[in-house]
């Protein structure tokens, strides 16, 4: 289950619990609606607890992406490393949503 933690700068955090594949991503897709229609800040997604990330989870974050900017709102990915990372920058995802790993943004 997605963990969400409000910070105190006006930030969502939501921490992902293992594989980010077909089965989460259709569990979390329907939170993410949720956080993009009620939340009024910006949202980090931490991958400290994920190893792996497949198709229908950059799809799930892509969708987040899109709903928050529509609003004005940011996200980033944080704690990623590893399969999850060479995914999201095989496909530039990187150039457009904000990754850290270890505190350093990483460079697109």
């Amino acid at each position: 289950m997605l963990s969400v933690q409000n910070l105190t700068d006006n930030r969502l955090l939501l921490g992902v619990p293992g594989d980010f594949d077909a089965v989460f991503a259709s569990e979390a897709r329907s939170r993410f609606e949720e956080i993009a229609e009620t939340w009024s800040g910006d949202v980090t997604v931490d991958f400290m607890q994920s190893h792996f990330l497949d198709s229908s989870g950059i799809g799930a974050i892509v969708f987040l992406y899109k709903r928050l900017a529509a609003k004005g709102h940011g996200l980033e990915i944080v704690n990623i490393d590893g399969q999850p990372l060479d995914v999201i920058r095989s496909l530039r995802i990187d150039r457009v949503i904000p990754v850290r790993i270890a505190g350093a943004k990483v460079a697109s």
